[in-house]
């Protein structure tokens, strides 16, 4: 869980107060607010942070994940206490927001996407905000609302690269047009490369 408190570019390491500053995740805000000491006690123990680097840069890979709790073992006990504080006062940092892969964990009132992200229906990008920094999704990536074949209009993952869309199976990045005439880049199946 802890794993998602950076949220595609936040650092543990900002102070409490500087994780209410704009454009900060959801989860770094919250856990600013609510896990002050954990977060702090996490931030001063190198070990503790690379652990939590690591598991950021997991993806979904549940085998990461053990990887690197084997890894930075000694960093343990002081990661657990942080997660143990953002279970029990900060559910967005286990929860899926738009753009974000799901299987059923997305944030309530979206809905996990045949694609693999939470999703919903859209009349702009603006309204597919994600819950990462500036609204970006979990990798760091502005999403776009696409009129997508059987679906409507609904919100798709933004990305950089074909390596932003590997959680979203059969999908590449592609360059497209947004429902509201802007230039996007999204996570889309290669049978539907025109959105």
């Amino acid at each position: 869980m802890a794993a998602s408190v950076g949220g595609g570019g936040d650092d543990a390491s900002e102070s409490c107060s500087a994780a209410s500053a704009p454009g900060a995740s959801q989860c770094i805000q919250c856990a600013g607010a609510h896990c002050c000491t954990a977060l702090t006690a996490c931030s001063n123990d190198a070990t503790c942070e690379n652990l939590l680097s690591c598991e950021q840069a997991c993806g979904a890979v549940s085998s990461c994940f053990t990887n690197c709790q084997q890894e930075f073992a000694a960093g343990q006990a002081t990661f657990n206490a942080l997660e143990s504080c953002l279970a029990g006062s900060c559910p967005v940092c286990d929860e899926a927001g738009i753009g974000d892969p799901c299987e059923d964990d997305c944030v309530v009132g979206l809905s996990c996407a045949a694609g693999g992200w939470c999703s919903k229906g859209c009349t702009t990008s603006a309204a597919c905000a994600g819950v990462g920094p500036n609204g970006t999704n979990a990798i760091g990536q502005p999403n776009a609302c696409l009129t997508v074949a059987g679906a409507g209009d609904v919100c798709v993952p933004g990305c950089a690269s074909d390596a932003d869309c590997v959680n979203f199976a059969g999908t590449f990045c592609y360059s497209t047009t947004a429902i509201d005439g802007t230039a996007v880049q999204v996570c889309y199946r290669a049978a539907d490369a025109s959105p």
